[in-house]
């Protein structure tokens, strides 16, 4: 229980406390609170006490005024947070052929939706779906006869991969090294696509996904 005028906390309030410590992540919830009382507008923020026969470890600073009913919005995130990452982490290991070509195709999908943009287009925005629909498609058939894909953007070193993969794949690496540049290049200041460009690599797009999806 919090005291109506103040966030200090009662002797029973503390052991309390830490006898309701969360079991996830070690981090105390509160029982309730009021929104009057919050010291957080004011800038002051509190840690939970410690009890000197629980010593809680926080991983991290948590306000202890936060409402029983924000508390689980606040647990979730995080561990929504390290579930990313932790799938970020085995995202090369997902074997599935047919996952990487439905990303691709959304890919191409956005890519072609944005090309038939007159007002205010983004022809970089174009170029960098279209490099990402090839990067995907090509690693989907690297996936499809059992080769791990390599963690690059590339398109030249992917399409060398498949040489060693598929039987009499070659492609231009000049085409290829034009369309890879939609990954990195064009996403930062500096550079910007012209429409005679993304109509370009939209053409190379095309005839790459019609011979990848042959091959997945």
């Amino acid at each position: 229980m919090w005291q109506n005028e103040s966030c200090g906390t009662s002797s029973h309030t503390r052991s309390s406390y830490s006898a309701r410590a969360h079991t996830v992540g070690r981090i105390a919830t509160p029982t309730s609170t009021s929104s009057s009382s919050c010291p957080t507008a004011a800038g002051r923020c509190r840690r939970p006490s410690r009890s000197s026969a629980n010593r809680i470890r926080l991983s991290r600073s948590i306000c202890c005024c936060i409402a029983p009913g924000n508390f689980g919005n606040v647990t979730g995130n995080m561990t929504r947070s390290f579930a990313t990452r932790s799938i970020a982490g085995r995202f090369f290991m997902i074997d599935v052929p047919k996952e990487w070509v439905q990303k691709a195709e959304g890919d191409f999908a956005a890519a072609s939706s944005l090309m038939r943009v007159r007002k205010n287009p983004n022809y970089d925005a174009v170029r960098f779906h279209i490099q990402q629909c090839v990067e995907k498609l090509m690693k989907a058939v690297l996936i499809r006869r059992k080769v791990t894909p390599p963690k690059v953007h590339d398109l030249v070193r992917l399409s060398n991969r498949l040489a060693k993969a598929v039987d009499d794949w070659r492609w231009d690496e000049d085409e290829l090294r034009f369309l890879s540049r939609g990954a990195v290049f064009l996403r930062y200041p500096g550079r910007f696509s012209t429409r005679a460009e993304a109509r370009t690599a939209m053409k190379a797009c095309k005839a790459l996904r019609t011979e990848l999806l042959k091959l997945v």
